[in-house]
């Protein structure tokens, strides 16, 4: 027995019943209506008497296996890039899963091995096909993650995943479908200054957000070749802020240990970035006001689809005039559930549901118009 599973927003095409060797097909839209080359509608703008297009909502159960996709946090400057996988058992006892990964935007090449089992610096050759990993068994409540290494061509805005996580629970084969799109620019600019002082070179490296959202520096390296003592000075701070308007340093002293000899290493310096999204801390200090409110409130069989759609109306709320105000105030303030745009998940679930939901949310909204997030600066 199989499964399959997916999440948002779907236009309704056919609706197929099979009973027995009987099969019912139902088409939502004529041939007439549908008479673009990809049997697309044509949109009658001004018209009342033009169809509406059918959709569904589709969203998971809380206790299913999750998953998400991220870029990565940590770069290393001149190397591939870093696409993080999550993945999450829930209530599952899993006894085999495995996830198979494809690009699905041109430009992008995903640095895997060839048996497909592990992502690693080193690796093969880029490839442009899909790639299966098996994760193995997962206990409840448990979580996996794996890292994708991957370079680009030039002046690729948007890179493009399409992910089927496959995975076995008491002899039933579930699959789990997700289609992720990401900005392929780089987070932030580092540009580095050389100063030569009593033997030693004094780098200092300056790392500048390339979009308005703050990223928090967590912790910077610089390694070379074995002959060469690079120290980084304690006034290196663990963790600071980096805006477009203040870029953020990082300061560290190299000297050669060995004057005399020469270097026989093609090693070259490697500078190390690890950094978090100001942006996606604000959203984790949200989603954990709101979830226990969510479950709280009787809502538990809807908390994937509340959760996913809080996290995306988020990211759009949250723009830079946002961001500078929770930064002198310390607070975020959120607009009414109207506003903030709930409407299109109202409109996918049954009314019975929506009329409660609505009601809900605009509680809400209205005792919860203020958080503080005070701890995340």
């Amino acid at each position: 027995m199989r499964q399959t599973s997916t999440s948002g927003r779907h236009i309704v095409d056919r609706v197929v019943i099979r009973a027995g060797k009987l099969l019912f097909t139902y088409e939502t839209l004529s041939k007439s209506e549908a008479a673009t080359p990809l049997s697309l509608p044509i949109s009658k703008f001004g018209n009342d008497s033009s169809p509406k297009i059918p959709w569904i909502l589709c969203y998971t159960r809380p206790e299913a296996v999750r998953v998400r996709i991220n870029p990565g946090t940590h770069i290393t400057v001149g190397k591939t890039r870093l696409i993080t996988i999550d993945i999450s058992s829930g209530n599952n006892h899993v006894d085999e899963s495995d996830i198979t990964i494809r690009p699905t935007s041109s430009g992008l090449y995903l640095h895997v091995t060839d048996e497909g089992n592990a992502f690693h610096e080193v690796v093969s050759a880029p490839m442009t096909r899909s790639a299966v990993v098996p994760l193995g068994k997962m206990a409840p409540h448990t979580s996996k993650q794996i890292t994708v290494p991957y370079s680009t061509e030039d002046n690729v805005p948007y890179v493009s995943v399409w992910l089927e996580v496959r995975y076995t629970v008491a002899g039933t084969i579930y699959v789990s479908l997700h289609h992720c799109a990401m900005s392929s620019a780089l987070p932030l600019d580092v540009t580095v200054q050389e100063i030569f002082h009593k033997r030693k070179i004094v780098s200092i490296f300056s790392m500048q957000p390339t979009s308005m959202i703050p990223l928090r520096i967590i912790d910077t390296s610089l390694q070379g070749p074995p002959e060469l003592s690079i120290n980084c000075p304690a006034s290196n701070p663990g963790a600071i802020v980096a805006l477009q308007t203040q870029p953020a340093g990082a300061l560290f002293w190299t000297k050669r240990i060995n004057h005399e000899a020469q270097s026989t290493s093609d090693e070259k310096m490697i500078f190390k970035v690890t950094y978090s999204n100001f942006q996606e801390e604000i959203v984790t200090r949200i989603i954990s006001v709101f979830m226990p409110a969510v479950k709280g409130g009787g809502l538990h069989i809807l908390s994937t689809l509340l959760k996913d759609t809080m996290v995306t109306k988020l990211k759009s709320y949250l723009t830079p005039d946002i961001f500078e105000a929770i930064r002198l105030t310390g607070d975020i303030s959120l607009p009414s559930a109207a506003a903030f745009g709930w409407e299109n998940i109202l409109e996918g679930v049954p009314e019975v549901i929506a009329v409660d939901l609505r009601s809900w949310l605009n509680a809400w909204h209205e005792v919860k118009n203020q958080i503080s997030t005070i701890c995340y600066l």
